[in-house]
């Protein structure tokens, strides 16, 4: 009965949305979008954990489809205001569809939702104390702040659904600019602050119950993992808006062979950017590490790894320019610009990125692997002369000490087919990685007809050798796990080298 009130409660909130809500959404005082937001909100923590959890997270969907059509409501009437003051300026000077349509998405998306902010306050408000607190003293899942913590959790699951969800979008009958600011606006900002909430609760958990194995967790501590695992990997398969809009206008589903991308704008630099990249992804492998007992949520996390792999977007590829169709910039060919300075000299955001993933790859999985032949040890014989390049490679890349290891003898199963497909995102993204090695090569001819500093030489010798070192050792490992784990390893890759051979005969004409 009460999963069919929060059913009937959802679809309520959309087809009597202008009938009934509309009308005093602008104002605190007296919208009854509020009051129907509270009540739910209240009748979750007095009486949410006494019915089953398919009814209870019915419920609060309804919540999440409430607050959702009024952020909808809410961006209407910012595409609005962005369509006449364009119109105004006398910026767009075609008729019909051209001055009725966004070909990309909005730099300045507009403010926030107010009913969204208070939503997404009330849940910060529930786990914020388990953020804070020692997680070790928490035995009983009847703690007033763990009950509290797991009830903002599943508001939480509850706002993702919907704003994840768009295929309800045709039943608002708004201008498709709307769903465009909607979309913008809560991806670049909300679902932000949201992730980093979800990131410091995981270190949390990390921090006082990877001791213990998933298994012996109570059956509150195991909701907790897994609706923050469930959360992230939400987050992380998020269908973000595409760089150009053709496609969204075309069509509001995606295609079946255009699968969503991980493409944070730069409004996620503090978490998803090359400097704080690292700390986010030892999060994940930590996470993994501790719940890969549990295909269920071992299979979520490892996912996440994936999409990091094929993450693209303003944070990997800045230039965005049209010109630019295989997303290089002047790092790609040599040294092309005139203009290179000491932040180019370190690698583009692209080399880095993947450097960053296949370093962490050969010390969570090949740290066993004996790393004796020539090169390496060359390495370690000149790091022993210039520790900077060590410091270089702990601080921007990957921290070895940090990175927990699994020995390939003990991979799971279903780790083996997820592990190939993101081995194989970073084989076919390799050449990223080379480009420090490329630039270094180039030097001597750049050198004869434009000088560089001293430094800038040295920083790009630099991020050479550690390229080079990387690499030396992701081979290394690549050929140890392909003779270790046998037959279903192999098997697992040729399915996915059949799937993406045109994409790498590609890589490689496009390098000839």
């Amino acid at each position: 009965m009460l999963y069919e009130a929060g059913r009937c409660l959802s679809h309520a909130v959309i087809r009597e949305w202008n009938s009934v809500f509309a009308s005093s959404i602008d104002g605190v005082d007296g919208c009854k979008a509020l009051q129907l937001l509270t009540f739910i909100l209240e009748w979750s923590q007095s009486r949410g954990f006494e019915c089953g959890p398919a009814a209870r997270q019915r419920i609060l969907s309804a919540a999440g489809a409430l607050v959702k059509r009024a952020s909808a409501a809410h961006a209407e009437k910012v595409a609005a205001a962005w369509r006449s003051t364009k119109v105004d300026e006398n910026v767009i000077h075609t008729t019909g569809l051209g001055s009725r349509i966004l070909t990309t998405p909005p730099d300045d998306p507009g403010p926030p939702c107010w009913l969204l902010i208070k939503l997404i306050e009330h849940i910060e408000e529930l786990i914020q104390p388990l953020t804070q607190s020692d997680l070790s003293g928490i035995n009983n899942d009847q703690e007033p702040i763990f009950k509290r913590g797991l009830l903002g959790l599943f508001i939480l699951s509850a706002l993702l659904d919907e704003f994840s969800y768009s295929e309800d979008s045709a039943q608002l009958n708004m201008p498709l600019e709307a769903h465009v600011f909607l979309r913008a606006r809560f991806q670049d900002y909300e679902l932000v602050r949201l992730f980093k909430n979800l990131l410091c609760l995981a270190n949390q958990l990390l921090v006082y119950w990877s001791s213990l194995d998933c298994s012996a967790l109570s059956q509150g501590q195991s909701e907790v993992v897994f609706r923050v695992i469930s959360c992230l990997d939400m987050i992380t398969g998020w269908d973000f808006l595409p760089r150009e809009l053709i496609r969204f206008h075309a069509s509001q589903l995606r295609r079946s062979d255009q699968e969503a991308r991980f493409r944070p704008s730069d409004k996620w630099s503090d978490t998803m950017g090359t400097d704080a990249f690292p700390r986010t992804l030892l999060l994940f492998i930590k996470l993994h590490t501790w719940v890969r007992g549990s295909d269920l949520l071992g299979a979520r996390t490892l996912s996440c790894l994936v999409r990091f792999s094929l993450m693209s977007g303003p944070l990997i590829y800045p230039i965005s320019s049209l010109t630019c169709i295989n997303n290089n910039s002047s790092y790609h060919n040599g040294i092309s610009s005139s203009n290179y300075n000491e932040n180019q000299s370190l690698g583009s955001p692209s080399t880095m990125h993947y450097l960053i993933l296949i370093e962490n790859l050969n010390c969570w999985l090949g740290k066993e692997i004996p790393m004796e032949n020539p090169i390496q040890l060359s390495f370690e014989s000149l790091t022993d002369q210039i520790p900077g390049i060590r410091n270089e490679i702990s601080n921007r890349i990957a921290d070895s000490r940090s990175i927990p290891s699994i020995t390939l003898e003990n991979l799971l199963p279903y780790e083996l087919s997820i592990l190939s497909e993101f081995i194989l995102n970073l084989m076919l993204n390799s050449s990223r990685a080379w480009e420090p090695v490329e630039r270094v090569l180039s030097l001597p001819k750049f050198s004869s007809q434009e000088s560089l500093s001293s430094e800038i030489c040295q920083s790009m010798f630099h991020i050479g050798l550690i390229s080079l070192w990387v690499m030396d050792k992701f081979f290394a490992f690549l050929s140890s796990l392909l003779i270790q784990v046998g037959f279903s390893m192999y098997y697992s890759f040729f399915l996915l080298l059949t799937r993406y051979l045109p994409s790498i005969c590609v890589y490689m004409n496009k390098d000839k």
